[in-house]
């Protein structure tokens, strides 16, 4: 295995897309500091698991992702995929090619991948574990990595070596089982708690139980003989329905003949309507088909007129290049003869060339000769003239010394009377300045005192504004809280309105008939509402309510029951479901002829319809549902007050319990769409009125915010004005301070003055007599200069009479040399023009024949378009024909269409009145029906209501309770003996039914905890020798890998240090896995001593030893050394690329250095620049192909 290839995307300075392709071998990476090579050993780091930003040279886990720069925008994510060669199955997948990617989002999201397919971050590092290229492993050594092998902590050291050892897998593998063993032990101690608290419950609920049992045995039997009762009521009310269903039926076989005469009669009036509208439909299309073929016949008219013009056009063309080609010809002609001419001109131009310049260069050569002679005389001049020059400023300076000691002389005396002048006035300032300072001192005390009232001040009204403030803050909150709470209450309340408005909760039949009257398809008049509607109650009734009514919720009040006739019908025809109707005129209250005031004791409240509020037109609606209901404050009151009435009422808890007339109980945590209605419509006019109540407060809190903000308004005016006053007067003081400050220095620059003016004063008439002396010695010299001058004077002239008379002589033989010079200048010229008009012709000439053949080209290619301009055109001619006998034919059958239309409308009109016959007949007959269906209504009503009590008492559908019917004669119902199961049920006393199934599953759960227990139990044995077995084998295959690697890094420390000795050592026996490594080395020459104590360079070498004989151990497929060579001198450096060199065979190196020696031992090269600043950019140079170069 090695490594292919890296593609990396957006992280760090690689801001493109770059890929860098790696041989087997060595490769070197290198450029400036700063360029981002280090970040390619990073991107690797990062992309094999790296999860810690400090090793990334980060500070967060985002500055991996490229960040910008002044002409790029930063990314919004990093992506690196690394690509390994797995053709030897190192890697334990199936691919001979395995990639893994790593891709980090700004936001902060991951995502993984290999080859391809997402994987979690823990999978990529298992599929590395113990290859040595894993992220603690010692595939990447660069310069923190090395700290990290030398540190001083022998337990820092370990991974490198675990990794090597091949053990991270088995270290990894008993992390886990101890966490596990961790996790049963936790588990063990909590079922055993679990265990001794169902033991308790289990003794409590065998007892109830069998209490229980004995109860729903009897309660069966009573509940047997009293649905039998009600069941042979129901087969009365059967048969009388029965008969009225058999007139029904003769009235609907009836109707339903005339629905299928109609129906057919409907069915051929409408194919009669199908055939006119598919007749017109074709009509419509022919019409559009004969346009359709106009427009056609047109546009090929159009086409062949703009032939004909194409036609004129590109004959029109051929006539041009036949003009063209001739005129070129002609051209072409004449462009001959001047060339010809050219050419006999530039021979002769050419000799005559030649014979001038020879004579040129032998005038040349005279003309050299005099002006080299005449050079040397004038040099000779113009030496003398620079020694005369000399004598003349030596002169003049000696002159101008003695004019300035007279002159300094004269300034001396001046000098020395204007300094005791300013002396005077000097001392005289000194006074003032003292003066004033003393005044400005008293001002600035004066200033100070105003200063201290006024901050005083400010400090008080910054307090009040700091108050209000805070205030105005604490107002804010409270306005913007009531304001998200009112959101909050808006949304709940549209929640519950949309829920209400859409009818959520009601059974489907009764949402689509509520839907069916808003809509206007049924009358609404006779329909007084839902009953949830029709009633309002108080919260803590609610839940007691909504279990007493029940399904009944959902019922339909109705005026009367032809009302619910009507509806009834409405609900067969379109298949919605079944309704139950209560009708104002049929149905009749039945309240309890019982003084509950006798039983306040047992928390009775009252009974059902006295806790709701209704219009007094629906008293007899709710008397009959809740007038036989009482409702209690608990369950347990509601037990004993059922015993106390011998279980002949119904009673209802305010926590929805109830209990049934016979002894039954339903209760503990029950959920019915119905039951939330009453609870929504309480719910939207609390929401209501507390949104209401939210608008009430936030308007006072901005009322008060708003009076905040003045007094904030004003108090700030008097700060503002508080700051100017301030403002003023620190500039007043600092303007105090400046004069002060000015003042002071003023004095003290005086008093420096007056010194300085004194002590210049006896200087000056020190020097007055050294100037005297100096004069008399310059004058002295003056003299001897200026009869030197005389002598080099005389000989100058004779000198310059000489070198005139030279000059002479060349400027005549300069003058021939320059009349030569411009003959062959015009010659020259002249011989150039010819040429460039000889070439310019030639050119001409060969652009002539081109454009002849390009001309000839378009001339074929135009004759070939008219041709196909004349055959398109007859084709055209052809179309136009076809498309005008089509035309002709569309204009006939449309004519055919018109006359098949009228034929048939007649017969649409006879079929028509068939159709109204029968619909009339149809209604008579529907009347009729619809009587005797409220007849069968009735009957069905009182049928439900016997239903509803097997329902409400017993909890049994007719379907269930027709399972109880008893057919033998010798069974028939006695009431005494319903009377003596009553009081055996009333004996047992209070009953808990649950207990049954509660035992049964307290039972099961008491048998699965033990199974738990005991699988826990050998789990724990199981994870605890496992533990074991991995340390044993963790420990015997340490201690291999470290035996093997310690003797290979004495004997590789002696090679590359040229002797010495160094050995690794476990710092405790007694704990192998947890023992730290110590580095024992002695460089030659030197004791054995303390790593810290090594040079750089020595530090370096070593951890290069130890990761070649780690290497050499257990050799990873490929390694990535990131400037380790860094600290080393030469000599090492080469032993380090040579030991490099050998390991290269077995192991695929990636060096970062800067190291020359380094990069000659690569293979490839790879450089790493900035071309554009902050953005890494790759070059690469296969070094084989340039050794020579590299070399030298």
């Amino acid at each position: 295995m090695y490594l292919k290839k890296i593609e990396i995307q957006g992280f760090k300075s690689f801001a493109d897309r770059t890929t860098i392709e790696f041989k087997d071998n060595i490769t070197a990476i290198v450029g400036p500091n700063g360029s981002g090579k280090s970040n390619i050993s990073d991107a690797i780091r990062w992309v094999l698991g790296e999860q810690s930003i400090k090793s990334l040279r980060g500070n967060k886990m985002e500055d991996v992702i490229f960040s910008g720069t002044d002409k790029r925008r930063a990314l919004g994510f990093a992506e690196v995929t690394i690509f390994f060669d797995n053709s030897d199955n190192t890697i334990p997948l199936d691919y001979s090619e395995v990639a893994v990617t790593r891709r980090m989002f700004r936001s902060g999201e991951s995502e993984y991948y290999i080859n391809k397919g997402s994987c979690r971050l823990k999978d990529i590092r298992q599929l590395f574990m113990d290859t040595g290229i894993g992220k603690d492993g010692y595939s990447i050594i660069g310069q923190g990595r090395i700290d990290e092998i030398l540190s001083n902590k022998p337990e820092d050291r370990r991974n490198i070596f675990e990794e090597a050892a091949g053990i991270i897998k088995y270290k990894t593998k008993k992390i886990e089982t101890e966490r596990k063993l961790e996790r049963t032990k936790e588990n063990l101690l909590r079922i055993q708690d679990i265990i001794s608290e169902v033991e308790r419950q289990y003794k409590s609920l065998e007892k109830e139980s069998e209490k229980a049992t004995e109860f729903v045995n009897l309660y069966e039997e009573l509940k047997c003989l009293d649905v039998n009762l009600t069941l042979r009521e129901i087969d009365k009310l059967k048969l009388q329905m029965d008969e009225i269903h058999t007139e029904l039926e003769l009235d609907s076989q009836e109707i339903e003949n005339l629905s299928l005469q109609k129906s057919d009669l409907e069915g051929k009036f409408n194919s009669i309507k199908e055939k006119i509208s598919e007749i017109e439909v074709e009509q419509e299309g022919l019409r559009n088909r004969k346009a359709d073929l106009n427009q056609s016949i047109e546009e090929k008219k159009n086409q062949i007129n703009i032939i004909i013009e194409k036609e004129k056009f590109f004959k029109r063309d051929i006539d041009r290049y036949n003009q063209e080609i001739e005129s070129s010809k002609n051209r072409i002609d004449l462009i001959d003869g001047e060339l010809l001419n050219l050419e006999d001109e530039i021979k002769k131009i050419s000799e005559e060339y030649s014979n001038y310049y020879k004579e040129y260069e032998l005038k040349k050569e005279e003309f050299t000769d005099i002006e080299e002679g005449l050079i040397k005389r004038e040099k000779e001049l113009d030496d003398k003239k620079s020694q005369l020059i000399s004598l003349y400023n030596k002169t003049s300076e000696k002159k101008s010394l003695v004019n300035g000691i007279d002159s300094f002389n004269e300034n001396i005396v001046a000098r020395i009377a204007q300094l005791d002048k300013d002396k005077d006035r000097m001392k005289e300032d000194k006074l003032a300045s003292e003066k004033a300072l003393r005044e400005l001192l008293d001002e600035e005390r004066v200033i100070r005192s105003k200063l201290d009232e006024i901050n005083k001040r400010k400090e008080e009204a910054e307090a009040r504004s700091f108050e209000l403030s805070k205030k105005d803050q604490d107002l804010s909150n409270k306005i913007r809280e009531q304001e998200i709470k009112q959101e909050g209450l808006i949304s709940t309340y549209r929640l519950y309105k949309n829920m209400e408005d859409g009818y959520e909760g009601y059974y489907k039949s009764v949402k689509n008939l509520l839907q069916a009257i808003e809509n206007k398809r049924i009358d609404r008049s006779g329909f007084e509402g839902v009953l949830a509607d029709l009633l309002k109650v108080d919260s803590k009734y609610e839940k007691a309510i909504e279990i007493s009514l029940g399904s009944s919720l959902q019922n339909l009040v109705v005026k009367d029951e032809e009302k619910a006739r009507l509806m009834i019908e409405y609900l067969k025809a379109n298949k919605l479901g079944r309704v139950t109707f209560l009708p104002l005129n049929i149905i009749r209250g039945r309240v309890l002829d019982l003084n509950l005031a006798n039983f306040k004791g047992y928390g009775v409240i009252g009974l059902g319809h006295e806790l709701i509020e209704f219009d007094e037109r629906y008293r007899e609606i709710f008397e009959y549902l809740l007038g036989k209901t009482i409702i209690v404050d608990r369950l347990d009151n509601g037990i004993k007050l059922a015993n106390r009435l011998n279980h002949n009422y119904r009673i209802v808890s305010l926590e929805g319990d109830i209990l049934n007339p016979g002894g039954s109980l339903s209760g503990g945590s029950y959920r019915n769409n119905a039951l939330s209605i009453i609870s929504r419509k309480n719910r939207i006019e609390e929401v209501k009125t507390e949104i209401q109540n939210i608008s009430i407060l936030c308007d006072r809190l901005k009322d008060e915010k708003a009076k905040t903000l003045s007094q904030i308004d004003n108090n700030g005016k008097t700060l503002n004005a508080l700051g100017g006053e301030i403002k003023d007067l620190e500039l007043d003081l600092l303007s105090n301070d400046s004069n002060t400050l000015t003042h002071k220095r003023e004095i003290e620059r005086l008093a420096k003055e007056i010194s300085r003016i004194e002590d210049e004063i006896i200087s000056l008439e020190n020097e007055t007599k050294d100037y005297k002396t100096r004069r008399k010695s310059y004058e002295s010299s003056i003299v001897e200069l200026e009869e030197e001058v005389n002598q080099i004077n005389t000989l100058i002239s004779q000198m310059s009479q000489d070198l005139g008379r030279d000059r002479a002589i060349r400027d005549e033989k300069n003058k021939e040399l320059t009349n030569f010079q411009i003959g062959l200048n015009q010659l020259d010229n002249k011989l150039s023009n010819l040429r460039n008009s000889h070439s310019n012709k030639v050119e001409e000439k060969e652009e002539r024949l081109k454009r002849i053949e390009t001309l000839k080209q378009d001339l074929e290619t135009t004759r070939i378009e008219i041709e196909k301009l004349d055959l398109a055109m007859v084709e055209l001619r052809k179309e136009i024909g076809h498309l005008s006998l089509e035309e002709e034919e569309v204009a006939n059958q449309l004519n055919d269409l018109t006359k098949t239309r009228e034929r048939l409308m007649e017969e649409f009109y006879k079929e028509q009145e068939d159709l109204k016959t029968i619909n009339d007949r149809l209604m008579v007959l529907e009347k009729q029906k619809a009587k005797r269906e409220v007849k069968h209504s009735k009957f069905e009503l009182r049928i439900e209501n016997h239903n509803n009590r097997l329902i409400n008492e017993y909890e049994l559908s007719y379907e269930e309770a027709l399972d109880l019917e008893i057919v033998s004669e010798d069974l028939i119902i006695s009431q005494g003996r319903i009377s003596e199961l009553k009081a055996r049920i009333k004996s047992l006393g209070n009953i808990n039914v649950g207990a049954i199934e509660d035992f049964k599953d307290i039972k099961e759960r008491w048998e699965f905890i033990n199974k738990q227990y005991e699988d826990l139990l050998k789990s724990k044995e199981d994870l605890q020798s496992l533990i074991k077995k991995m340390e044993k084998t963790m420990e015997e295959q340490f201690l291999i890998s470290f035996k093997e690697i310690n003797e290979n890094f004495s004997r590789v420390f002696s090679a590359l240090f040229n002797g010495g000795k160094a050995t690794l050592e476990l710092d405790t026996e007694d704990d192998i896995l947890k023992s730290g490594i110590e580095i024992k080395v002695q460089p030659p020459g030197k004791k054995l001593q303390n790593l810290n104590l090594l040079s750089g360079g020595e530090k370096s070498l070593t951890a290069v030893a130890l990761l070649f004989a780690i290497l050499e151990a257990r050799p990873s497929p490929f390694c990535i050394l990131d400037e380790i060579d860094a600290a080393l001198d030469e000599a090492n450096i080469a032993r380090y690329t040579r030991y490099l060199k050998n390991f290269s065979q077995e192991t695929q190196f990636i060096l970062i250095t800067h190291r020359k020696t380094t990069m000659e031992i690569a293979d490839i090269l790879y450089g790493v620049t900035m071309v554009e600043e902050g953005v890494s950019r790759l070059l690469s140079v296969k070094i084989k192909d340039h050794v020579d170069d590299l070399v030298s």
